[in-house]
């Protein structure tokens, strides 16, 4: 027995000592980066120091030059005129002998440089060794087509989100997949429309009419409402009738209108543009004054919205034929994973025919997830994590339907298959990342303010100067990105 106890106790030690080795290398290898990571700054901060000690000696000396310059220029203009006082009958020549030289006088304007700038790229000297063969989707940034195609909506709840996001940000780390970051022709999603328009830099809310061919794009900071067509280069401010910001902004191809949500208001209201002004065609009494939005979508004749009550979220349906609630499940037991014991703080959702998709945080945590869930009963499916994310605001989904049999992985073998894709907006990050409902796909790199999934599967996103349209099913098409069906 004593044998046993003694040979535990030893075993007891060894994994002590192998617990405090994992702290103590821990630690000192995190000093020994940390150190090398500052030491690298400091070093880069001395050397433009030194730059900017250099360019301010040259302009110290010319500027001690041009007042030597100016001092003796001047000196000679007094000399002229204590002559021609002397010499009153001489002023005329004193004067044209003067006016002769004075354009060849010394002039130090002629020293000063001109410079051209360049922005320095600070992650380019700070690289993570793991992001060696990091790869994304670039894009190519050269509309190919002047046409646009319908959108299912989308939504955006970071409504204080950092009005600014153009910090480059290096992510630590990310998918390592199919897509290439090279610029040959097939690894870059086309752009298939650009339309100018200028970002104020903060969070949009972008849906287009399919019916008529324009969009409306929303900003939450500014609370302004632009109507943009691919058809004319201009952009036309529609009047708001309320001053309460919009949570939830989307157009429904089935009723031919738009519909928005205010959290600031409980409103859940369709509306359409008559002679660029809008006209408030019903209002929906979704929830009551206690209740909260968090997010709301119509998908074909049911309006399917989230709202919380004190601690409780609510999924609930709509029916807007009948008007009447269909069902509301307490989200409770829902939004929860049981294998990290962890709960979820819902961001946003986005609605098609059979799933519900939600954009949730764990909470506590910067882990950011897709949880899928069964449109009927909201049963969760599946759930994977974003790889990189940051801070991601809005998730949209978008439809593709194929008619054709094709060998290729993305077009499936059956007749008239239907797949979707979904779009997670992560301005923080650069990221737009691109998921169907089972897995994570891949990250596209671009900066956008809002974004909008097009009927055609294909995404319209707010960059700086404009509103474009990316071709990404031709992208995953020629990459043979695999995608599943609802039939998988």
């Amino acid at each position: 027995m004593s044998g046993g106890i003694q040979f535990v106790r030893e075993e007891l030690h060894r994994l002590q000592t192998s617990l405090d080795e994992d702290k103590s290398t821990f630690v000192t290898k995190l000093n020994q980066v940390r150190n090398d990571v500052f030491q690298h700054i400091d070093k880069q901060i001395q050397r433009l120091r030194l730059i900017q000690e250099g360019y301010a000696e040259s302009f110290q000396y010319l500027e001690e030059e041009n007042y030597k310059t100016c001092d003796e220029n001047r000196r000679s203009f007094d000399r002229l005129c204590l002559s021609i006082n002397q010499n009153a009958e001489k002023a005329s020549d004193l004067l044209n002998s003067f006016r002769e030289s004075f354009p060849h006088r010394p002039r130090m304007l002629k020293n000063i440089h001109e410079y051209d700038f360049t922005d320095v790229f600070l992650d380019s000297f700070i690289q993570d060794k793991r992001d060696s063969n990091s790869q994304f989707i670039p894009i190519n940034d050269q509309p190919e087509v002047q046409h646009t195609t319908s959108s299912i909506g989308q939504s955006h709840h970071k409504q204080f989100a950092e009005e600014n996001n153009q910090t480059n940000f290096e992510p630590q780390s990310r998918l390592t997949s199919t897509c290439s970051s090279s610029s040959k022709p097939d690894e870059m999603i086309d752009m298939s429309f650009k339309i100018p328009y200028k970002s104020d830099r903060s969070p949009q809310l972008i849906s287009f009419n399919s019916d008529e061919n324009y969009f409306l794009v929303y900003s939450i900071k500014a609370h302004k409402l632009v109507y943009l067509s691919n058809q004319t280069p201009e952009s036309v401010n529609i009047v708001l009738p309320f001053n309460k910001k919009l949570l939830n902004f989307g157009y429904s191809k089935f009723h031919r209108c738009f519909y928005f949500t205010s959290r600031q208001t409980n409103c859940f209201a369709l509306f359409r543009l008559n002679d660029r002004q809008i006209e408030i065609i019903r209002e929906l009494p979704l929830i009551n004054t206690n209740e909260q939005f968090i997010s709301g979508h119509i998908y074909q004749n049911l309006v399917h919205y989230i709202y919380s009550l004190s601690s409780k979220v609510i999924f609930a349906k709509y029916d807007m034929e009948t008007s009447s609630d269909l069902e509301k499940i307490n989200l409770e037991n829902h939004l929860y994973d049981i294998e990290e014991n962890i709960k979820y703080r819902l961001i946003d959702s986005t609605v098609n025919e059979s799933f519900i998709s939600c954009l949730v945080q764990l909470n506590s945590t910067k882990k950011w997830r897709i949880a899928i869930y069964d449109i009927k009963d909201f049963e969760r499916i599946n759930s994977f994590d974003l790889i990189d994310a940051r801070n991601p605001l809005s998730i949209v989904s978008a439809e593709k339907r194929e008619f054709q049999c094709s060998a290729t992985t993305t077009t499936m073998q059956n007749d008239n298959a239907e797949y979707s894709l979904l779009f997670v907006n992560d301005p923080e990050s650069h990221f737009i990342h691109c998921c169907d409902h089972f897995q994570y796909q891949t990250p596209i790199q671009v900066n956008a303010f809002g974004i909008c999934a097009l009927d055609d599967g294909n995404l319209a996103l707010i960059g700086n100067k404009d509103l474009r349209g990316l071709n990404v099913q031709r992208y995953l098409k020629q990459n043979n990105v695999q995608l599943f069906t609802k039939e998988d």
